[in-house]
């Protein structure tokens, strides 16, 4: 079953052995559309590439949004936290004035019994 055109046989096209490709011919190859025309754009090819970047700007807005959004939620969290622990950094001061303020108060009063009971 072997002719000229055909120079393998059954057996080693059902092995998977390739062909060999044709010989190239000099005569053009010819294109029933013709040469490849430009497509001119209209003004209706305008409007889905108006609605594809309105739809990118609003999507890229969304993301940024809620990026922003987790953002400060977490910095919020940290601002009370820092907030809390100035109040109590505040309050142990006071405390402290308060106490250095009493034992002021205690000397000076110890001094002025001494004097009183020297001067008596």
């Amino acid at each position: 079953m072997q002719n000229a055109e055909q120079p393998f046989d059954e057996g080693a096209r059902a092995a998977g052995r390739r062909e060999p490709l044709p010989e190239p011919t000099a005569e053009p190859v010819f294109d029933p559309a013709g040469p490849p025309v430009p497509v001119a754009r209209t003004a209706e090819s305008a409007g889905p590439g108006l609605m594809t970047s309105l739809l990118t700007v609003i999507a890229g807005s969304g993301v940024l949004l809620t990026m922003c959004s987790l953002t400060t939620q977490s910095c919020r969290g940290a601002t009370r936290s820092a907030r809390l622990e100035w109040e109590r950094r505040q309050a142990q001061i006071e405390q402290a004035i308060a106490a250095d303020e009493a034992l002021c108060a205690e000397a000076a009063e110890a001094r002025q019994g001494e004097r009183t009971a020297s001067d008596e």
